[in-house]
C-alpha cells in the first residue's frame, strides 16, 4: 500500500488522499477498455472502474506514475477572452505545442477539449488547432503576439473573432507546472473525459 500525496489542480480537481487502490480495468458506456491501452511511455491509461468508491485515488496514482520528459514541458500560459467564452492552456515540449481549450467558462467543470492538429510557427506567430466538443468540432486560426492571441474560431454554425489575453495567476501556473510529460497530459485528458 502506498500513501498518496495531495494534488489539487483547479478545475481538474485531482485530489488524492488515503491508501492507493489497485489499478483495474474499466468500462465506458458499457464497453470494456482494452487491458493493453498504453501511453507512449508504456503506462496503461485506464480510467477507474465504474464501481470504484474513490476514483480520484486511482487517477492520482496513475498520473503520478509518469516519468518526467527531458526537458519537462514548459507551461506557456493561460489565455482568456473578455466574455468568458474561451480559456486556452498551452504547454511547450520538445515536440512542439499542446494544450486544452475550455468553452464556455462556467463555475464548475467547463466543457474542455484537448488541442488537435496543432501548428505553431514561432517566427510568424501563426497558431492553428482544432478541438472536439460534444456539440461539434471547432477550428482556430490566428496569431500570437506577445501576451495576446487573436484569430477566428470556426464551428459548424458559428464563426467568432477571438482575442485571448494571457492571464497571470501564480497559483494556477504553479499547479499547471505539475504536468511532467505530454504522455501524462494525454492520460489526464482520457481520465477526465476531455476528448
Amino acid at each position: 500500500m502506498k500513501i498518496l500525496r495531495v494534488l489539487q489542480i483547479d478545475k481538474r480537481c485531482r485530489i488524492a488522499v488515503g491508501i492507493a487502490a489497485s489499478l483495474t480495468t474499466a468500462t465506458i458506456g458499457g464497453v470494456a477498455l482494452p487491458a493493453n491501452a498504453q501511453s507512449a511511455t508504456g503506462i496503461s491509461c485506464i480510467p477507474a472502474a465504474a464501481n470504484d468508491p474513490q476514483p480520484w485515488v486511482h487517477n492520482a496514482r496513475l498520473l503520478d506514475s509518469f516519468k518526467p520528459d527531458v526537458p519537462k514541458p514548459q507551461f506557456v500560459g493561460q489565455f482568456h477572452d473578455s466574455g468568458s467564452n474561451y480559456e486556452l492552456d498551452i504547454w511547450r515540449d520538445a515536440l512542439g505545442i499542446f494544450g486544452e481549450l475550455a468553452s464556455p467558462i462556467v463555475e464548475a467543470d467547463s466543457p474542455t477539449s484537448r488541442l488537435y492538429d496543432v501548428q505553431f510557427d514561432a517566427k510568424s506567430g501563426a497558431l492553428s488547432f482544432s478541438t472536439r466538443f460534444p456539440d461539434g468540432p471547432q477550428r482556430f486560426d490566428g496569431q500570437v503576439r506577445g501576451d495576446v492571441i487573436r484569430g477566428m474560431m470556426k464551428g459548424a454554425r458559428t464563426t467568432d473573432a477571438v482575442v485571448l489575453q494571457k492571464f497571470t495567476n501564480s497559483v494556477g501556473e504553479i499547479l499547471r507546472n505539475d504536468t511532467v510529460s505530454r504522455a501524462q497530459f494525454e492520460c489526464e485528458m482520457i481520465l477526465f473525459r476531455r476528448y
